[in-house]
């Protein structure tokens, strides 16, 4: 799949000049990556590789990063051009920061050096303008929050989720905020409601259930009525700084009453 706001005249005759083999497994859409991302929230893409070449102001870069790492299959890889430009650059570096899981594959940002702010900065591949960065093969829990997204589903409503852990998790303590929003069908008044729960885990504990003291149900009827949820969980490690790795992402306990 590939994006240009910009390109809906300009692209499909581009793609028709492609060896058919190449043009029937791209698919062109004339939106910007905000759209594109509201479409990935109802689909649940799960992306091998990413290209962002998309605005170069820091906010926008940093937006079509982040984003695009939500949908990234763990070892996946996104490429960033424009390597060089000041807002593209921070952009990947505050990334990096906030998700340590995550990695630049050359050294390229270890090498920056804050005395020369412009003249240290150099892309991952010599001769290109990319960063590539490579996403953590397990999905990471840290101290800071990370939120995992479920949209529209039937279902009164959460009782509990399962975590799935590597065989060489930690010991620590899990601590989760679910956040349901149901949605009537007639455009009645949507609701959120917010439950807070915690469970400790053992060192190698490869099962994680997280159970709320009481189950989180919409008073929406439930046939007439649809549920988003979101998942923030937070991990506190027993001993050390040592994060708790899931091979997949939380799975939902609903309830039906």
């Amino acid at each position: 799949m590939t994006i240009d706001p910009f390109g809906a005249e300009r692209v499909p005759p581009i793609l028709a000049r492609w060896p058919a083999v190449l043009a029937q497994n791209v698919d062109f859409l004339a939106i910007n990556s905000m759209e594109l991302f509201i479409h990935f929230d109802s689909i649940e893409p799960k992306l091998d590789l990413s290209f962002v070449d998309g605005n170069h102001a820091y906010a926008y870069a940093l937006y079509d990063l982040t984003l695009a790492a939500k949908w990234t299959r763990p070892g996946g890889i996104i490429i960033v051009d424009d390597y060089c430009l000041p807002g593209v650059f921070w952009a990947v570096r505050d990334f990096l920061g906030r998700n340590p899981g995550w990695r630049e594959i050359s050294g390229a940002m270890a090498a920056f050096d804050p005395d020369e702010p412009f003249r240290s900065i150099r892309p991952s591949l010599p001769d290109t303008g990319f960063f590539v960065l490579a996403a953590p093969s397990f999905l990471t829990l840290g101290p800071r929050t990370t939120s995992f997204e479920y949209e529209l589903r039937k279902g009164a409503g959460i009782g509990a989720l399962s975590l799935r852990a590597h065989p060489e998790a930690p010991a620590g303590t899990v601590h989760a905020q679910i956040y349901l929003r149901s949605y009537p069908e007639n455009a009645g008044k949507a609701l959120t409601m917010t439950a807070i729960a915690k469970t400790a885990v053992a060192a190698g504990q490869r099962v994680i259930d997280i159970v709320l003291p009481e189950p989180l149900v919409t008073p929406h009827d439930p046939a007439r009525s649809l549920r988003a949820f979101e998942i923030a969980l937070a991990w506190q490690p027993a001993d050390d700084a040592a994060p708790l790795s899931l091979l997949r992402r939380p799975q939902l306990a609903l309830v039906n009453r």
